[in-house]
């Protein structure tokens, strides 16, 4: 069973300062919250999804530790169902404060309008809502909210990914696929940013794919079929979601080419990636804490609810402590999903 984080709400946010107030600037005026203690937290895809099942019961177990009311509402990475819940949300009265995923950049032009509007403390959580794909630090946090909540599953981290996956493979040219989730999502821009700055430094190493997926496990096996029977001459694939790479193993060991390619993930360090290492199918893997990240999430809008200033830019410090899990240093690693 996951834990939750050993630190109080207040603590989660090391850098906040209480506001005198209790008004809450998020940069284009101050909020003081309608309700304290009712707050929604809108996961981005479905339950079908390994991390955002996880993600959900780590923001249901701080709002139950912190003693406030939490609703959840599942995106299903569908921008419509997202927009059409959160109007519903910061409009209704019910809630003080909102956590989002974003799916959608809708919600960059919407969100400082309406929060101020309606008095709503919006915090974003994993995915950058104004995004370019090359934001680092404060600059992933958005005008309109209250604090960008880091899953350690954006451009710095996929850098990180890229140069720690050169460092095990060696010297020497590359032929590399790209597996991702859907053209267009914050998480997809910035894994084809990161590559742009990884393959100017490193020119030997060559994309010859990128597929686009739907995030599953078997629709990445079938797209990773598909683009293997058309080009097998691949030495490495990255892959941006854990439940992506698990369609893209299977498909690599149904091409008989497990002993060939090599495979890297982010978005990653669950269960399912820390068998796959142990087996030998996945050669890296850079962890996303789920669980912890709903918990932070949630504990850091609770501290804003009542008066507590976030820090704009609150990091995974957990999940960048540990690295490239790979199967030397993989048996020392607790998944928290």
């Amino acid at each position: 069973a996951s834990e939750a984080p050993a630190a109080s709400a207040s603590a989660a946010a090391p850098s906040a300062s209480e506001a005198p107030t209790g008004a809450i600037d998020v940069g284009v005026g101050t909020i003081t919250p309608i309700n304290k203690d009712t707050l929604a937290f809108f996961v981005q895809a479905t339950e079908t999804y390994s991390f955002s099942v996880a993600q959900a019961e780590g923001a249901q177990q701080a709002a139950k530790d912190l003693g406030v009311n939490l609703d959840v509402y599942w995106s299903g990475l569908d921008p419509a169902l997202e927009l059409s819940n959160y109007q519903q949300a910061i409009s209704g009265g019910k809630y003080g404060g909102l956590v989002i995923q974003p799916v959608t950049t809708q919600l960059c032009q919407l969100i400082p309008v309406d929060a101020m509007k309606y008095q709503v403390l919006v915090e974003i959580i994993g995915t950058p809502v104004c995004v370019t794909g090359t934001e680092t630090g404060d600059d992933m946090w958005a005008p309109g909210t209250t604090a960008y909540i880091d899953q350690q599953n954006m451009f710095p981290t996929i850098i990180e990914m890229m140069n720690s996956a050169k460092a095990v493979v060696g010297d020497g040219p590359k032929n590399v696929m790209m597996i991702l989730g859907n053209e267009g999502h914050g998480n997809v821009v910035a894994f084809e940013e990161a590559w742009k700055s990884f393959s100017a430094e490193n020119p030997d190493w060559t994309l010859v794919n990128k597929v686009y997926t739907d995030w599953t496990a078997p629709g990445a096996y079938t797209a990773t079929q598909n683009a293997l029977q058309a080009d097998s001459n691949v030495d490495v694939i990255l892959t941006s979601y854990v439940d992506i790479t698990t369609g893209v193993v299977k498909a690599i060991a149904d091409q008989k080419l497990t002993d060939k390619i090599m495979t890297f993930e982010t978005s990653g360090g669950s269960e399912v990636s820390v068998d796959m290492i142990n087996k030998g199918q996945l050669t890296g893997s850079m962890p996303q804490l789920a669980f912890d990240a709903g918990y932070r999430g949630v504990a850091i809008m609770v501290d804003s609810l009542n008066g507590i200033q976030p820090a704009k830019f609150n990091p995974s410090e957990k999940a960048a402590a540990i690295g490239l899990l790979t199967k030397d240093n993989v048996a020392s690693f607790t998944p928290d999903h």
